[in-house]
């Protein structure tokens, strides 16, 4: 499963790098497509997660499943910066596809 889920996020990835949204967006999960059409995918993208938009590489965390949703936590790098991602993905007849992203933030608490 692993080799799996990352090769949909890496395949993801590439078509960004390579600035073909419209191929990335084959690799949203059906519900998110039926949802957003894929312009407003790319602007949603490109707007939100510039990090993902102008990626040049991604390291992989430990992916999870329990063989209809997987999650993992991808670092992406970008010449602007990098950031952490968690990735969900949903396993459907295609094969395994991206079903949201959130960016992940570190929670500091104030020893008050």
């Amino acid at each position: 499963v692993r080799q799996q889920v990352i090769a949909v996020v890496e395949a993801q990835l590439e078509a960004f790098r390579a600035g073909k949204a419209m191929e990335a967006y084959q690799y949203a999960a059906s519900d998110l497509r039926a949802q957003t059409p894929p312009r407003a995918f790319a602007a949603i993208v490109r707007e939100n997660y510039p990090f993902i938009w102008s990626n040049t590489r991604a390291e992989h965390g430990i992916v999870r499943d329990n063989g209809t949703y997987a999650t993992v936590r991808v670092h992406v790098f970008s010449s602007q910066g990098d950031a952490p991602y968690d990735y969900v993905l949903i396993k459907e007849r295609a094969g395994w596809r991206i079903g949201s992203v959130t960016r992940f933030e570190v929670r500091h608490q104030d020893n008050a």
